[in-house]
């Protein structure tokens, strides 16, 4: 199952969230170009100067923390939209096996894909894609505006972003192998509570029921 089936149905919230990220971190950033302004009056000593752009500072700040906040809002209903997309693909999934393929899988499997590894792949994917679009925007403008003041420094900070981009996309196949190997294992792990849980009347009259808190030693 590809992540981008998901994300290309609800692509129209992650640009929105795209564009209020980009509104936020481009009044922080222009917030703190105008510090700069303010501390140049300060030392002018021009008192209209220093009031009118810390008036701006202060404007600049509070439109981008309402617009943070718009965005997390944005955020966490679409990642609620993906999340019930997903779940619905794992149904139409199980609902497409026959009888032999079903019983092929422990229920404690099945339970595991809407759990499990519906939580890896938000915790893994959905929220990393978040970061990465929140990230860029804010380096893209901040990096234009350490361009304004000198291109050696822009250029600099634009090798380290560079180098920021490709180093988790070098690591990206071990993180999938990773996630792959945890999911198996939580399969695994929700199976054997299923049958614990299962026997536990036969525990019960059997007198043997520290068993079922023996679980974790055999996870």
């Amino acid at each position: 199952m590809k992540l981008t089936r998901l994300t290309n149905k609800y692509w129209y919230l992650i640009f929105a969230y795209f564009l209020i990220t980009s509104v936020s971190n481009g009044c922080m950033v222009y917030a703190g170009y105008q510090l700069s302004s303010v501390l140049n009056n300060v030392f002018e000593k021009n008192i209209q100067g220093v009031t009118k752009d810390t008036i701006i500072v202060a404007i600049s700040f509070l439109l981008s923390i309402i617009s943070n906040y718009i965005s997390n809002i944005l955020k966490i209903y679409t990642v609620k939209k993906i999340k019930i997309e997903l779940k619905n693909l794992i149904c139409r999934k199980i609902i497409s096996f026959s009888d032999q393929e079903y019983n092929s899988y422990k229920k404690g499997e099945l339970i595991s894909w809407f759990t499990n590894d519906v939580n890896s792949i938000e915790n893994l994917c959905i929220e990393n894609l978040f970061n990465v679009i929140k990230s860029l925007s804010a380096i893209i403008l901040a990096t234009y505006a350490i361009f304004t003041f000198h291109w050696i420094i822009g250029l600099s900070l634009l090798g380290i972003t560079i180098l920021m981009i490709v180093l988790p996309t070098l690591v990206q196949s071990i993180v999938t192998k990773k996630t792959e190997k945890m999911s198996k294992e939580r399969e695994i792990f929700s199976s054997k509570v299923e049958n614990l849980l299962n026997g536990y009347i036969i525990f019960s009259y059997a007198n043997e029921k520290k068993k079922v808190c023996k679980l974790d030693k055999h996870s």
